[in-house]
């Protein structure tokens, strides 16, 4: 799948690759590490060690390390880091166990491949069987020298590549079958090389890949960071990031990766091509959500049970004292004084008590203080009733209303009295948020049903086409004495107590709006009635 980065060293005619099979020895490319970790290894492998340059390619079966015999290890160890030190090339003579047990020994002649910044980053050489005094290796070595003589320095280079490329192949076969995805861009964006996981992870054929490159699957609002950060790698700075990138598959979903970006140099320094590998982590990502979203409901949910007590607790240490401040108010209107100031006073005091009262009484409410009893109603009696009593406040504001109910709708169990507030406090806030909007005002009622996991729900949509609910205001637009209005307007305990109504009826009230475009206020309720029909208690 994909094209080649790295493009295999020409030979002119195969004196390399024939040089690499019919010499007595193998040679190699490794890292630096205390596995000499094989990148490449030639076929003369398998005859001198007994095991196939795959076993050891990566150290998929056994490390080159293990291979040599433990009491030689640490002085192979020391003979090569000095030779770094000295930036020289090395040789040396050692023992190894072959895959049959067999003990043999091997002269190895080998070089650090330093890049510009004078990192080592792999050595090559070849390893070839000998004697312990290294007497039965000279043929070999007469050999190798000879052919590495009559190549002139263009095909010495080339004989580098053919290795680098060899262990470059021997890499992309392996991330073929690697459980993440892998690909390779060029330093302008465009793929080079990807593996089948990478396919998976973005959503796309290959071919689409190849031909369309990742600009056209990148998340809009990602594109601009994801481009920020090839340039500042390609401009010295870090030259390894990760990041999490959102991508657009081909059936139009949105999938989130990890990845984890490094930008290649030769060994002059100069930037090659851009290697990246990506982890889908979509389902952790949405379950982060779904957590943070269960976490925010739990707490919401302590928050009202906490204010519910709280809430029942002040009404009625409020309404006591109040009463006789509404009755001395009028006692002093019956008493027929001859004041006007103090009759307007009293009456003041009567009119904003019983405003207090109201509220106090909003409180019990929302404290699920005053619940009637449960009993099966229909929902055309609970819209008809609660707009009978919104009509003329309807009228007078110029609202069109509209009722979509289907004749077929069950009746559903429930506090008929307590929903009709729901209703009743959802169409007067319609109607507040239609003034002074531009024709037409109109407020929309729907009733559907819904079977949902052996559950019927019944729902009451209220819409109307007013100024909608700034984004800033939807996460608390069901917090007590939350309001947007005028002080003599609301108290803010309305859509409080509603959503704590229909939460206790073991259904929900939501909402989705945008500003300019109306709201729907959407009351959903299971039609059987809450699971426990006992009357409410604070906190349940």
């Amino acid at each position: 799948m994909g094209c080649d980065v790295v493009p295999a060293a020409q030979d002119g005619g195969g004196t390399l690759s024939r040089m690499l099979r019919d010499m007595p020895a193998f040679a190699y490319r490794c890292a630096n590490d205390a596995d000499w970790t094989m990148e490449f290894a030639s076929d003369g492998c398998l005859e001198l060690t007994g095991y196939a340059p795959d076993a050891l390619v990566a150290n998929k079966s056994i490390s080159y390390a293990e291979i040599i015999v433990p009491k030689d290890r640490d002085r192979v160890w020391s003979a090569v880091q000095a030779a770094i030190d000295r930036n020289a090339g090395f040789e040396m003579v050692y023992r190894i166990r072959r895959a049959d047990g067999s003990e043999a020994w091997v002269y190895e002649r080998g070089r650090p491949v330093v890049n510009a910044r004078g990192e080592v980053e792999a050595l090559e050489g070849f390893i070839t069987l000998t004697d312990e005094r290294g007497e039965a290796l000279q043929p070999a070595l007469r050999r190798w020298d000879a052919v590495l003589a009559e190549l002139p320095a263009e095909d010495r280079q080339a004989l580098a590549a053919t290795m680098r490329a060899a262990a470059d192949a021997q890499f992309r076969a392996a991330m073929e079958q690697a459980a993440i995805g892998v690909c390779y861009l060029s330093l302008d964006g465009r793929y080079l090389w990807l593996n089948s996981k990478y396919c998976e992870n973005a959503g796309w054929p290959a071919d689409d890949l190849m031909r369309l490159g990742p600009s056209a699957i990148v998340h809009p609002d990602d594109v601009a960071t994801g481009r920020a950060d090839s340039d500042a790698a390609m401009q010295g700075g870090p030259r390894q990031y990760q990041a999490v990138r959102r991508c657009i598959t081909k059936d139009g979903q949105t999938r989130y990766n990890q990845i984890s970006v490094s930008l290649i140099h030769d060994d002059q320094g100069e930037p090659m091509y851009f290697m990246s590998a990506i982890h889908d982590i979509t389902a952790k990502v949405e379950a982060e959500e779904r957590s943070r979203r269960e976490e925010a409901a739990l707490r919401q949910s302590q928050k009202l049970e906490a204010l519910g007590t709280l809430a029942a607790g002040v009404a009625h240490e409020i309404n006591n004292p109040l009463m006789g401040i509404i009755n001395y108010a009028q006692i002093i209107q019956d008493a027929g004084v001859d004041d006007e100031m103090v009759n307007l006073s009293a009456q003041e005091i009567a009119s904003e008590g019983a405003r207090i009262a109201t509220i106090a009484g909003r409180l019990l409410e929302f404290a699920g203080m005053q619940a009637d009893d449960l009993a099966p109603t229909t929902v055309s009696y609970l819209i008809d009733n609660t707009l009978d009593l919104a009509r003329h406040s309807l009228d007078r504001a110029g609202v069109q209303v509209v009722v979509r109910v289907d004749e077929a709708m069950p009746t559903v169990v429930c506090r008929p009295q307590q929903i009709r507030q729901v209703l009743l406090n959802l169409i007067m806030n319609a109607r507040d948020a239609m003034a002074g909007a531009d024709a037409p005002r109109r407020l929309t009622i729907r009733a559907c049903r819904q079977e949902d996991a052996g559950t019927t729900w019944l729902g009451i949509e209220v819409e109307d086409t007013g100024h909608g609910v700034a984004p800033e205001h939807l996460e608390r637009i069901f917090d007590p004495f939350y309001t947007t209005k005028q002080r003599t307007k609301g108290t803010g305990l309305g859509l409080s107590v509603s959503h704590s109504i229909a939460r206790d009826h073991g259904g929900s009230l939501t909402v989705q709006s945008e500003p300019g475009r109306g709201a729907v206020f959407t009351v959903t309720l299971p039609v059987d009635g809450p699971s426990r029909p006992e009357p409410h208690q604070p906190g349940a």
